[in-house]
């Protein structure tokens, strides 16, 4: 656990919350909780347990009792070129069948690796490019509710995000630098709704959110 934390990814046991969340909502008083590091991934469990106070205590008192508790349930992968290993990881995301999605922001060969929740390598894609289906820094990652994997290629000029299928099958791509309408200069988050609307967040210059639907068709920003 003396690992540099990058990213933390909040998962229920039924719902998906946004990754550096201070708000996340508790199924059965427990949450798992997704460490990533440059190399590697450390899934914990938590749960939380009260302190028996005495009557004369406030439910404000008691409630600040309250204790965080983390168990570790597994850690895996190394710093690599192979598959199932790590350049440099960026982010995590994980599906409805709790396979879990990592990218590799500095991999030539295997940009977007797929593990199941045991930690079990199942498949990768993503090779160094500007073509579809590759990526130059492949970063931010998301999963809508039909498990489409959607990435950012922060330094792709001509396609800043792409969608897969859950297997890694190239549907479509959108998105180029510039300071136009669905445009960006510095991508760095995505995230998507019930409804499949995709946000990308645009850092610096732009400093702007983009909604588009889930086949790259602007919305709003």
């Amino acid at each position: 656990m003396d690992k540099f934390i990058y990213k933390l990814y909040f998962k229920s046991y039924t719902n998906v919350f946004p990754k550096n969340s201070n708000y996340f909502e508790r199924k059965n008083n427990h949450l798992l909780v997704f460490i990533l590091s440059f190399y590697s991934l450390i899934a914990l469990v938590s749960f939380s347990s009260s302190i028996t106070l005495l009557p004369s205590y406030s439910q404000q008192q008691q409630e600040n009792q309250q204790q965080e508790e983390y168990i570790l349930i597994r850690e895996w992968s190394s710093k690599g070129v192979a598959p199932g290993q790590f350049s440099q990881a960026a982010d995590v995301a994980v599906d409805s069948k709790d396979n879990i999605f990592i990218t590799d922001i500095s991999s030539t060969s295997h940009a977007v690796q797929k593990f199941n929740h045991n930690g079990t390598f199942i498949s990768s894609w993503g090779s160094l490019g500007y073509g579809q289906g590759s990526f130059v820094r492949a970063y931010d990652i998301a999963i809508d509710a039909q498990d489409s994997v959607y990435v950012i290629d922060a330094n792709n000029p001509n396609q800043v995000l792409q969608k897969f299928t859950n297997n890694g099958t190239f549907i479509t791509a959108w998105g180029s630098h510039g300071f136009g309408d669905g445009q960006f200069i510095n991508p760095i988050g995505i995230s998507v709704d019930s409804k499949g609307n995709v946000f990308v967040s645009d850092f610096g210059v732009n400093n702007h959110i983009v909604k588009f639907d889930s086949n790259g068709g602007l919305i709003t920003e």
